[in-house]
């Protein structure tokens, strides 16, 4: 499969975008394109300069809202790109609208990385193992959670294995999300049947 990143948005660095394409290995390394002198001013300005056909979204968590994830993934199905997100909030508050936005546009809209940084938990009976009947399942559903307990396992503190999880990229932006479950909490509320 050929691709190509033609957009970029980062709360450090703004809204990039270059239907041409941009270097992820330089970009990943912290050399940025020149600034643009008029930069996009939203998500839709921003996608229709990236002509993006596949947004993979992963914003902040804002477990009360879903925001502005929600909007960034309504943006990109109705502007014909597949939306991707690794996001909890949108799950919780607008699953049934995405979902039916999705299929409304003739796109994909896919969830799979909101569950322990992408364990196939939705997609694995299904999709792998169709004659299985799931009935249940119990463990510790987010990664920072599991990385946490392991680490304070080996005798670190809390605050040494939330440093670690957050090293990790895995912790959400506020790790107290994870680590008072709130994370979790808005997965099990937003029950995705």
């Amino acid at each position: 499969m050929r691709w190509r990143l033609t957009g970029v948005a980062s709360r450090r660095v703004g809204w990039v975008a270059d239907r041409t394409g941009l270097n992820p290995l330089a970009i990943l390394n912290g050399h940025w394109p020149p600034p643009d002198p008029n930069p996009p001013r939203n998500v839709r300005e921003w996608l229709e300069r990236a002509g993006a056909d596949v947004l993979f979204e992963a914003s902040s968590l804002d477990p009360h809202t879903g925001q502005p994830a929600i909007d960034h993934l309504k943006a990109a199905l109705e502007l014909g790109a597949h939306a991707i997100t690794a996001n909890k909030g949108p799950i919780v508050h607008a699953f049934a609208e995405l979902t039916v936005l999705a299929r409304k546009c003739g796109r994909k809209f896919l969830y799979e990385s909101t569950v322990m940084d992408g364990v196939p938990i939705f997609s694995l009976f299904p999709l792998g193992l169709p004659a299985v009947e799931l009935r249940g399942f119990r463990g510790v559903l987010n990664s920072t959670t599991n990385v946490v307990l392991t680490e304070m396992e080996k005798g670190h503190t809390l605050e040494d294995a939330v440093k670690r999880a957050q090293a990790l990229g895995i912790a959400e932006t506020d790790p107290s999300f994870d680590i008072d479950g709130c994370s979790t909490r808005c997965s099990e509320r937003g029950s995705v049947n």
